[in-house]
């Protein structure tokens, strides 16, 4: 797996994409790779992971001091590798980025930047200026900028619903 920063020097191949922080990589991160993978394969392209780096809470909400990530980002990348991803493309997070809209942070980063064909999202995936970006919402993105865009369904175990937020307070409690 390489490992990028969004603004190096690199060339992807027919991109599929996802997006989002994978604290964790968690049963439904691992959902939601495993069809990564199954249409990188059939779209005869690369699996790529985009990132956001720091996590936003910590930039967006200095007030949280004791906002505790799952996952270094060391942690996260063996995780990423050991998924079989071909690209993680790590956005340093910060507050410019934080006020782009979820269809401007796409053009610029994913249709711009990175070529993306593809883009697969988590039914609950929310990103962009105050988190309105959602798969539904960026359809109208996907036509203008030619990609198609993919709504994965929830992920559901034995445990009911497996989200990164609900490891954090189990831990806690």
């Amino acid at each position: 797996m390489k490992v990028w920063l969004i603004d190096d020097s690199f060339s992807l191949k027919r991109p599929v994409a996802t997006i989002g922080i994978f604290d964790g990589v968690h049963m439904g991160h691992r959902f939601i790779l495993d069809h990564l993978k199954a249409q990188a394969e059939a779209h005869g392209g690369e699996t790529v992971v985009v990132t956001l780096w720091p996590h936003p809470r910590i930039v967006l909400h200095k007030e949280l001091h004791e906002f505790k990530l799952l996952h270094t980002r060391q942690e996260k990348i063996r995780e990423m590798e050991g998924n079989g991803i071909d690209h993680l493309v790590v956005v340093p997070f910060d507050k410019e980025i934080a006020s782009l809209t979820a269809c401007d942070f796409v053009q610029k980063y994913l249709v711009e930047r990175l070529g993306v064909e593809v883009l697969l999202l988590g039914y609950d995936n929310r990103f962009g200026m105050d988190r309105k970006g959602d798969p539904d919402g960026l359809r109208m993105c996907a036509e203008k900028n030619k990609f198609r865009i993919e709504k994965l369904p929830e992920y559901q175990s034995s445990y009911g619903t497996v989200s990164s937020s609900n490891i954090r307070d189990s831990i806690l409690k």
